[in-house]
């Protein structure tokens, strides 16, 4: 199997998921009528970066183990993110559209933190704090990287 060196949190396909979520988070909470809720815009914005920054922390932490401690954290906050969603759209503060997309994304970013959790926990990686951080297929595939 050939190896491929992961350089930045970026590159990983999830964290490009939960940044897109955040923007789109934060462009549904800039229009009425969640715009005039500032408690409830503030929350879920809050939430959706916590996603997309607790990947962004686990891997520049440098440790394999890390890494899966804060990846199951963005997990969870997803899954905050798509009940709080759910309760706005049933409190009528976002269009069912938008919940229906917004859920749809909160659901992939999910399911790819899960598949890289699943990949790391079958990988001899320790982590770039140790040497380089350097993946196997079906990793590197996984993460979209260039060889």
């Amino acid at each position: 199997m050939r190896s491929k060196k992961v350089n930045t949190f970026e590159d990983l396909r999830c964290w490009q998921a939960a940044r897109t979520l955040a923007i789109d988070v934060f462009k549904l909470t800039d229009k009425p009528p969640l715009s005039r809720d500032f408690g409830s815009a503030g929350h879920i914005r809050k939430t959706s970066l916590s996603v997309v920054s607790n990947i962004a922390e686990g891997f520049e932490r440098g440790s394999k183990k890390e890494l899966l401690q804060f990846l199951y954290i963005a997990k969870g906050s997803s899954g905050e993110l798509r009940a709080q969603l759910d309760v706005m759209c049933g409190a009528e503060r976002i269009p069912e559209n938008d919940y229906q997309r917004l859920r749809g994304q909160c659901m992939s970013v999910s399911r790819q933190i899960a598949a890289l959790m699943r990949s790391l926990q079958k990988t001899d990686i320790k982590g770039h704090k140790y040497k380089s951080f350097t993946v196997e297929e079906p990793l590197a595939e996984y993460l979209k990287l260039e060889t």
